[in-house]
């Protein structure tokens, strides 16, 4: 064999090595994450087509009357998504039964699968989807972005 031939391997096997790395990182980055929203809503936060952020009145329960704004083209979009469906943007020590939240916001999902809705606490700094057992705490710094994105949507009044 000669030496171009151990170079072209050496390299194919730097990258399936990478690759490999890869996709063990990405799915440690996302494993309690994609645990608790399990893999379907998981999808459908990350490609949903139609993406609605919603505002509940002040004090109210998510069945009342709302606010709707499109978030579908959003600056910012493709960042929500991801920070959603990563472990570093929660407190997983501070899982609880969801029930006693007040809710301010939502970011609906839509597509071809069933529709997800992303109920969003910022008094409580929890989160949870609709139809949760249990709502998970915000890090402080996803709950900053979070609530600058849907109330940026709701800017125009």
């Amino acid at each position: 064999m000669n030496q171009g031939k151990y170079v072209i391997a050496v390299m194919l096997l730097i990258g399936v090595v990478a690759a490999g790395i890869s996709l063990w990182h990405h799915s440690n980055v996302s494993r309690l994450a994609l645990e608790y929203w399990g893999q379907n809503r998981a999808k459908q936060i990350l490609r949903a087509p139609e993406v609605i952020a919603v505002r509940f009145p002040s004090g109210s329960s998510t069945d009342q009357q709302t606010e709707e704004r499109d978030a579908s083209n959003s600056r910012g979009l493709v960042n929500i998504r991801q920070a959603l469906v990563q472990d570093a943007a929660y407190d997983w020590q501070s899982v609880q039964p969801a029930g006693d939240e007040v809710w301010q916001y939502a970011l609906r999902f839509e597509g071809d699968d069933p529709t997800v809705i992303v109920l969003l606490s910022f008094s409580d700094g929890r989160i949870c989807w609709q139809g949760a057992d249990r709502s998970i705490a915000l890090d402080d710094a996803s709950a900053r972005v979070l609530r600058a994105f849907v109330e940026e949507q709701f800017a125009d009044e």
